[in-house]
């Protein structure tokens, strides 16, 4: 799936794969450090005219349990979902407060709004161990 440039140290796709899964590592050791994901993922660094992709799921590992987090995208309606659980919609504040946080482009207004939201957000972002990408679907 990726080829390796030896010469410029670069990675390049040979496939465009439909699901883009971001593995989050711990950010430098630091408990109250977080990697907040962008709305839409755009890889034409690593394959030319690469279509856009769509956060479409965080995976969140909570007191040793694993929570999902996912959207709708067609509603842009957001959903949370725990093992043996009933799968929730997220109240429409909450889903309108985590909209403008991935939506945002500056880093500073992120992390603002984060600490402005309610606790269930700021646990997305500082418990997620994946971000799941979508491939867009291109309607034209």
């Amino acid at each position: 799936m990726l080829n390796q440039n030896q010469a410029t140290g670069t990675l390049r796709l040979r496939n465009t794969p439909t699901f883009l899964p971001i593995i989050i590592s711990q950010v430098a050791g630091d408990s109250s450090s977080c990697i907040i994901p962008s709305n839409n993922l755009n890889i034409n660094r690593l394959r030319s005219r690469a279509p856009l992709y769509q956060l479409e799921a965080v995976i969140c590992d909570i007191n040793q349990h694993k929570v999902i987090f996912m959207r709708d995208l067609p509603t842009d309606k957001w959903y949370y979902y725990q093992k043996t659980r009933t799968c929730q919609e997220l109240d429409h504040n909450l889903n309108e407060d985590l909209k403008n946080i991935l939506e945002s482009n500056s880093t500073r207004e992120q992390q603002k709004l984060i600490r402005s939201a309610h606790f269930l957000l700021s646990v997305i972002f500082f418990n997620a161990t994946k971000y799941i990408y979508k491939q867009e679907i291109d309607v034209n």
